[in-house]
């Protein structure tokens, strides 16, 4: 390949490449030999040698970050795995006792919606909804949640295993 700088054009084995930043969009292949040919023959090579540099200078911090990525997304694992570790020793934590919104997701929308209609002819199923809706937790093994779900499981068949 034989790249010349006429003027202020450029020639790529004898084509009209134009301007520099032209050239540098339309033949990426040959950037590093298009910015050394620019640095020897254009007056003010230190502005180029500059922004070369500021150019390597940024894709050097890119690799950079990502590796420090790399490097935090190996840990994740490990880090799940120490967070269930404190939560089984917590005294605090039960994994019996879930959010409303867990709850809700044990049941299929079919199964939903079948029991708020039901909810509007019977009031025990109607409380059960309202208690569900304002609740901040629900105990699975609460002899009220048992019952409630039972209560449910008459008219409207779940799956045990899911409680």
């Amino acid at each position: 390949m034989n790249i010349t700088l006429v003027d202020d054009t450029l020639y790529i084995d004898g084509n009209d490449a134009g301007s520099l930043t032209h050239a540098l969009t339309n033949f990426p292949a040959q950037y590093d030999a298009l910015w050394g040919i620019m640095a020897t023959k254009v007056t003010g090579v230190g502005l180029l040698e500059t922004e070369l540099i500021r150019v390597k200078g940024e894709l050097a911090d890119l690799t950079a970050d990502n590796e420090k990525l790399r490097r935090e997304a190996a840990l994740v694992p490990g880090l799940q795995a120490e967070l269930e570790t404190l939560r089984a020793a917590s005294p605090c934590f039960n994994p019996r006792v879930i959010s409303p919104s867990e709850f809700r997701a044990r049941f299929t929308d079919e199964q939903l919606t079948a029991i708020a209609t039901w909810a509007m002819s019977d009031s025990t199923v109607s409380v059960f909804l309202i208690k569900l809706a304002t609740a901040q937790s629900i105990d699975l093994d609460s002899p009220n949640t048992r019952a409630a779900l039972a209560y449910i499981d008459a008219s409207v068949p779940i799956d045990w295993t899911l409680f």
